[in-house]
């Protein structure tokens, strides 16, 4: 199975990092329940991917997507704790944990094989893994793959979504003064078009992106 980057874990953890520094919130690091969070997410990835047998739904692949990069930023979290918030420590023992590619996962006293569940079921076993708080990287990446987000394409879309989160909470978002309507445009839109300009591979992504984000917002507000 297809891992990230030593760059890439670096890279978005410091951004997770930076992120979860700038809420500004009496709740310290260590009375957040993140797993708590991802149990949430994964919930709404069920809902976008359908599953009620008693009327007709149509799986969303875009909004099943950012469920699941919304995962990824409560899971980076949740490593960073655990080490102290030290970003290289958080980085060897969640590549450890990727790389550790165990298909099978015991939660109850029952084995679930990765590679014979469906979508949903992986949603479920994430969903019972987070509330009894354990990580299990490898079921998320599995999602992933499943859901056509390959690592590349994680890392583009987290730096993506995080780089706004942060410009966000720097312009007021924490104090209701951000503008989310730029140009008659919603910033996710707008931030689509603007990542659209700049090669997600390049290693001054994340600042050229909040360059291209902080030019837009004052042109347009």
């Amino acid at each position: 199975m297809k891992h990230f980057t030593k760059e890439q874990l670096i890279t978005m953890l410091e951004l997770q990092m930076k992120m979860d520094s700038s809420i500004k919130t009496d709740v310290p690091f260590s009375h957040r329940d993140y797993l708590r969070a991802a149990c949430l997410e994964a919930s709404e990835a069920i809902d976008h991917h359908g599953w009620k047998w008693w009327k007709h739904q149509k799986k969303n692949l875009a909004q099943l997507q950012m469920e699941l990069i919304d995962i990824w930023h409560f899971y980076f979290s949740t490593y960073l704790y655990r080490d102290n918030l030290d970003i290289s420590s958080a980085q060897k023992t969640l590549d450890y944990d990727l790389n550790n590619d165990n298909s099978k996962i015991m939660l109850d006293n029952k084995i679930y094989e990765l590679l014979h569940m469906i979508i949903l079921e992986k949603l479920d076993l994430l969903i019972g893994l987070s509330a009894v708080k354990r990580t299990e990287p490898i079921v998320l990446m599995s999602l992933c793959l499943d859901c056509e987000l390959s690592p590349s394409e994680i890392f583009k879309q987290y730096v993506q979504k995080n780089t706004l989160n942060l410009f966000r909470q720097a312009n007021g978002y924490n104090l209701g003064t951000y503008k989310k309507v730029w140009n008659d445009k919603e910033d996710n839109e707008t931030l689509v078009e603007l990542a659209a300009q700049l090669n997600s591979t390049d290693p001054l992504y994340s600042k050229k992106l909040w360059t291209l984000l902080d030019e837009s917002y004052k042109k347009y507000n």
